[in-house]
């Protein structure tokens, strides 16, 4: 357990440096990965103005991430909540134990992934 707990400590440590390095190099920058569905179709994916979203948080401006991406900024703390709960399963049983009502909870989130793409190309959100 003590070892799965270093080991995601350590996973999590260097995503949250390269995380704020990026976010750092973005905001100085304004030069970010570009979303390959964008580039491809024209059209904005569900997830497209999440890493300006998450800029925008990290230098505290809640009004512009929630303009950036409105259902994903909705969705953050249901994210992590799940983040959370499947951190504390990883420690205690060195797998992710997902449960059925988890597994709908993934397909709805799917769905509503997809309506949200479709509506915000419609309305240009």
């Amino acid at each position: 357990m003590k070892r799965n707990l270093i080991k995601l400590t350590k996973i999590y440590s260097l995503v949250f440096v390269f995380g704020i390095c990026y976010a750092i190099f973005y905001k100085v920058t304004d030069i970010a990965i570009p979303c390959v569905f964008y580039e491809i179709t024209g059209f904005k994916c569900p997830s497209c103005g999440v890493t300006r979203m998450v800029t925008a948080l990290i230098f505290g401006n809640v009004h512009e991430a929630f303009l950036y991406n409105r259902l994903m900024f909705v969705l953050l703390p249901l994210f992590g909540v799940y983040f959370v709960r499947f951190s504390i399963s990883y420690i205690k049983n060195q797998k992710i134990v997902l449960y059925k009502w988890d597994n709908v909870l993934i397909i709805l989130l799917i769905i509503i992934l997809v309506i949200f793409g479709i509506v915000r190309n419609i309305y240009g959100w």
